[in-house]
């Protein structure tokens, strides 16, 4: 089974996927697992994603540069 997983992005954990396959002997392979480079450490509010990226579009929409604001601008923390 392969599916989306990472600190930012755990919905296999909460859908209890990763349960399943543990039960079942079905190994789990993550992808994204570094949300393509958020989680790097190389992105912050002072070093946004770059501009006109996938990354950088999703929070630019949103008006944040951050990776996670916790909710503290307009984004809401999405």
């Amino acid at each position: 089974m392969q599916n989306h997983f990472s600190l930012l992005h755990r919905s296999s954990e909460r859908a209890g996927i990763l349960d399943y396959c543990k039960e079942n002997g079905i190994a789990f392979f993550a992808y994204m697992v570094l949300e393509q480079g958020a989680l790097t450490g190389r992105y912050n509010e002072a070093h946004p994603f770059p501009a006109g990226t996938g990354s950088g579009r999703s929070r630019s929409d949103k008006g944040c540069s951050a990776l996670y604001c916790g909710g503290r601008c307009t984004c809401k923390g999405t």
